[in-house]
């Protein structure tokens, strides 16, 4: 059996197949959630696109308009649709992992090439979900007026996050739209700090040896919550969680020209193959554009995604897209002050 790395036999629509079937024992659950709602009759458009990594697609309003009185004297007035317009961003991102022969020849034939196909979904989720919270960060970054009024409104604080703190961010930011909700992401502190309160409890998944295991999802009053330790903690201890409505982002798929391929370098190191690895992304918060005012290439970094100048709240002639309408909020919260023990000064946990 050849190699599955080695360049005389490498076959990238053969590999791309294998890596999808790799069974994966942790997912990236935001990225799953019906929060994402993929574009994928966006693709082209991307694909098309000269000169930039920026398309622009319209946002139909709402109809509105009072009725008029038929009664055969009234004149029939006439309304428009108010269309907006709004700017995406295409992600794109790459990497390589380089294996020398003499790592298979001394560890008894195991192939640490195949070891970076088992984790190369996961690594591509995980990249996927931080530039999803890179954009998060940016849009509540925003300073501008009109964009500060969705950051103000959409953004929840509360002492310790509580039985009731999810349900009232949801009112403050969506209205009579919170039935729509979709997800929420906390940081596992945040969560540990409900679950000794018996708020949530976690889904399990059977691994492929028939253990089951705790997943990243959470449960708190019926809804769903991911758990994940990259979200944004301050330096005083304020702890970010984020929610989101059904369609709170489109997600398109851009993809490369060569998504994987390999090279061999039979000389250094006394042979040694590498595997590249591209891809290129969409995500597009509903209701928000990506301005490109602080990008240095085509491509934005997840730096400069966290950079409220890159993004505004989508506006058009008559005015700014309804802030209620936009199914993302925040909720800002400390952890609560341990209790201290007979004697000894209270140690806040936060």
């Amino acid at each position: 059996m050849p190699k599955l790395f080695d360049k005389t036999y490498f076959n990238a629509e053969v590999f791309e197949k294998y890596v999808d079937t790799i069974e994966r024992e942790r997912t990236n659950e935001l990225l799953t959630s019906s929060a994402i709602v993929e574009r994928a009759d966006l693709k082209t458009r991307m694909d098309e696109q000269v000169g930039g990594n920026i398309i622009v697609t319209p946002i139909a309003g709402i109809l509105s308009g009072q009725a008029d009185n038929y009664d055969g004297l009234t004149d029939i007035k006439s309304d428009s649709t108010n269309t907006f317009y709004q700017k995406r961003v295409v992600i794109g991102r790459a990497h390589s992992w380089t294996e020398k022969d003499f790592v298979f020849d001394i560890t008894g034939g195991h192939d640490p090439m195949r070891t970076v196909a088992n984790q190369l979904l996961d690594w591509w989720a995980d990249l996927k979900q931080d530039s999803l919270l890179a954009i998060l960060e940016g849009i509540f970054s925003m300073t501008k007026a009109e964009d500060k009024k969705f950051v103000d409104a959409h953004t929840y604080k509360d002492r310790v996050f509580g039985q009731v703190t999810l349900n009232n961010a949801l009112q403050q930011a969506f209205g009579a739209r919170k039935k729509n909700f979709a997800a929420a992401i906390m940081n596992s502190a945040v969560a540990t700090q409900l679950e000794n309160l018996n708020l949530i409890q976690y889904a399990k998944y059977t691994d492929s040896r028939g253990i089951e295991r705790p997943m990243a999802l959470a449960n708190l009053n019926g809804r769903p919550i991911i758990i994940d330790d990259s979200l944004p903690v301050s330096k005083e201890g304020e702890y970010t969680t984020y929610i989101f409505g059904q369609g709170a982002f489109e997600y398109t798929k851009a993809g490369a020209k060569v998504p994987y391929e390999t090279d061999r370098n039979p000389m250094k190191n006394g042979g040694e193959d590498t595997l590249y690895t591209r891809d290129r992304f969409c995500y597009a918060p509903r209701g928000i554009s990506f301005t490109e005012a602080s990008m240095a290439s085509l491509s934005p970094t997840d730096d400069e995604l966290r950079k409220g100048a890159n993004w505004e709240v989508v506006k058009n002639a008559d005015g700014t897209f309804p802030l209620n309408q936009i199914p993302i909020a925040r909720v800002l919260t400390k952890l609560e002050a341990l209790k201290p023990a007979d004697g000894e000064t209270a140690n806040p946990a936060a």
